[in-house]
């Protein structure tokens, strides 16, 4: 939930990675199928609250969350709203623009949360008292890293070198997507992609969700703790949803 790229696939569908930057006590269970708010979905399980940081759902949508938003707002207390509630409510809903504009979040920790779909690809940020929607590229490759873990210089070193391998794979595959994902690209291991700090920190695993349109959706998980991976499929559902 830490470091999170998105890539459209050509003739439709995308490919969504994310490293779960966490403590180790947090690393989470396998990614699986299983039902939330009625409708099937493949995501692994958070360890702490039963919930998700990634989930590929029935009605052909990733929605993957970080820790963390553009002008964060501090906060000592509990959160009284999880984030992976969150998550899970936009990635069953059938009526997502609706969902993203009027959805609870008060007492919910700062995040950004990236919404993709066949032919869409939507960005949610809540500060912690207020929200800002945002309609992205979806033709186009893009990657974010958590605000709250790396400051601006470390962000922006690592999109120049996801940008850097772009230039030499204009249409990236889900493999290439899982290399760059897989690599630390920064001598300081504790920014680096694949990233470890001295208090418990560290990258404990990585998840991909690829979206093949009309038919499936494919969940790749590996356990960087135990060295464990899991490979799932989903098939789609065949119906019309209010995007």
């Amino acid at each position: 939930m830490c470091t999170v790229s998105y890539a459209p696939i050509q003739g439709g569908g995308h490919v969504v990675t994310s490293n779960r930057d966490e403590r180790t006590v947090r690393a989470g269970a396998p990614a699986s199928q299983w039902r939330s708010n009625g409708v099937e979905l493949l995501a692994p399980k958070d360890a702490l609250t039963g919930t998700s940081w990634i989930a590929t759902s029935a009605l052909g949508r990733t929605v993957c969350l970080l820790n963390g938003s553009e002008g964060t707002m501090r906060f000592a207390d509990e959160p009284s709203r999880s984030r992976g509630t969150v998550l899970l409510e936009v990635a069953t809903t059938t009526h997502l623009q609706h969902q993203l504009r009027t959805i609870d979040l008060f007492g919910a920790h700062p995040f950004t949360l990236i919404c993709a779909e066949q032919d869409s690809l939507r960005m949610l940020q809540w500060n912690g008292h207020t929200r800002s929607l945002s309609e992205l590229d979806h033709t186009r490759s893009h990657v974010w890293s958590s605000t709250t873990l790396y400051d601006r210089n470390v962000r922006e070193q690592r999109a120049y070198h996801f940008n850097d391998m772009l230039s030499r794979v204009v249409h990236p595959n889900p493999g290439d997507l899982w290399n760059f994902h897989a690599r630390p690209h920064l001598d300081d291991e504790r920014q680096a992609v694949i990233m470890e700090r001295g208090n418990d920190l560290r990258t404990v695993s990585i998840t991909q969700a690829i979206l093949n349109p009309f038919t499936n959706a494919v969940m790749r998980h590996l356990d960087l703790l135990r060295a464990q991976e899991h490979n799932v499929e989903l098939l789609l559902l065949n119906q019309l949803i209010d995007a």
